[in-house]
């Protein structure tokens, strides 16, 4: 007897686990298919001489970096870097639980320049602002590997 009810809640739990699995998916599974995918980070001026600019990543492989202030490339300039690279950060996004973070990191600080990061993929759009110094450090990483993919290092001169 002992042993049909265990094997009974074996199953109801194995049973219970794939039903879950596959009617509510876990928000953070990466697409199949990032082609669509759209990841912008934008950095603004400070007080001093902070780099502003602007860098957009697409799914296929194609940058566009606009230089405002403060960096060695004013202006425009697009570029194509290798969709694995694309594909590394979209999976850096997920690994983090992106679109579940909050949408503000700020704290009462002044002189400092301010950070976007967002992303658009399967029609949804994650953006987070960021502002201060003690600031998440997976989201700071995050854009460090934004900056990384997009090679913005020669761009802005730093």
């Amino acid at each position: 007897m002992r042993r049909d009810i265990s094997r009974l809640l074996f199953l109801l739990a194995l049973f219970g686990s794939f039903a879950c699995s596959t009617l509510f998916p876990p928000t953070n599974t990466i697409p199949e298919d990032i082609s669509d995918a759209v990841i912008t980070l934008e950095r603004t001026a400070c007080f001093g001489f902070c780099p502003d600019y602007t860098v957009t990543i697409y799914g296929d492989g194609r940058v566009v970096y606009f230089g405002n202030d403060f960096v060695a490339e004013m202006g425009e300039r697009t570029y194509t870097i290798p969709t694995d690279d694309v594909l590394w950060l979209v999976e850096s996004f997920y690994d983090i639980g992106f679109f579940d973070l909050d949408d503000r990191y700020v704290e009462s600080a002044t002189d400092l320049p301010s950070t976007t990061i967002s992303m658009t993929i399967e029609g949804e759009t994650k953006s987070i602002y960021l502002y201060g110094m003690n600031l998440p450090k997976d989201l700071v990483e995050l854009t460090k590997r934004v900056d990384e993919v997009a090679n913005t290092k020669e761009l802005i001169g730093r």
